[in-house]
């Protein structure tokens, strides 16, 4: 009973703060990150979109987007210790990096033009 009295409580004071998780300072740092990727899409809207531009400005405001809403979602549904809050992130930055890819592509064949 000692035993598992002493278990108990080692274990308790374990969950009270998350095994050692800053959890506030973790909520507050993605946090942070949301907000930069928001100002990164913003930075990214305002880029010129006029004439053959259109297509690499569409290309890079999904990309930024996509990413920022990835990140919103995570600082906002995030909890610790479980891997699956950052599978939302990691895929939406696949395809922003292939977007990007794109773009990067499509404002190459511009400058040969």
């Amino acid at each position: 009973v000692d035993e598992w009295g002493s278990f108990y409580r080692a274990f308790t004071a374990w969950r009270a703060t998350d095994g050692g998780c800053d959890r506030v300072q973790a909520e507050a740092d993605l946090a942070g990150f949301s907000l930069r990727a928001g100002d990164i899409a913003a930075q990214t809207r305002a880029l010129p979109q006029t004439g053959f531009l259109v297509p690499v400005y569409s290309l890079a405001v999904d990309a930024a987007e996509r990413e920022a809403e990835a990140l919103r979602v995570l600082a906002n549904t995030w909890t610790p210790f479980t891997v699956d809050s950052f599978r939302g992130v990691d895929e939406e930055r696949l395809n922003a990096n292939r977007l990007r890819r794109q773009a990067g592509i499509a404002l190459q064949e511009l400058r040969n033009r």
